[in-house]
């Protein structure tokens, strides 16, 4: 079974462009204790990451403090700080159907 822990972040920075192999993507980069780790998505999924983040524009995401799951050292998912809500990824969603089958 997958390692899979939950960490409090503060987000470093952010990137709003074209990647080679996704198109529009972003790329959320996390800073916690000594480590730090990014979390890439479609530009499509912009809206949700604001509205579980609380934020109000892309630009004043930095300097926020939110939650991410990490499973095998990877960032799956970003939660709201202190809401249950959560965008994840959509490779790890297949995982987690695997492993509860």
């Amino acid at each position: 079974m997958a390692e899979r822990k939950i960490i409090n972040a503060k987000i470093e920075s952010t990137f709003l462009g074209v990647l080679d192999t996704a198109g529009l993507s972003c790329i959320i980069t996390f800073e916690w204790g000594i480590s730090g780790c990014a979390f890439i998505c479609y530009a499509m999924y912009i809206e949700k990451i604001l509205e579980i983040i609380g934020a109000e524009s892309w630009e004043s995401l930095p300097g926020k403090y939110t939650r991410i799951l990490i499973n095998d050292g990877r960032i799956v998912a970003v939660g709201n700080i202190i809401e249950d809500k959560w965008l994840y990824d959509r490779l790890d969603i297949i995982s987690i159907n695997r492993e509860s089958k």
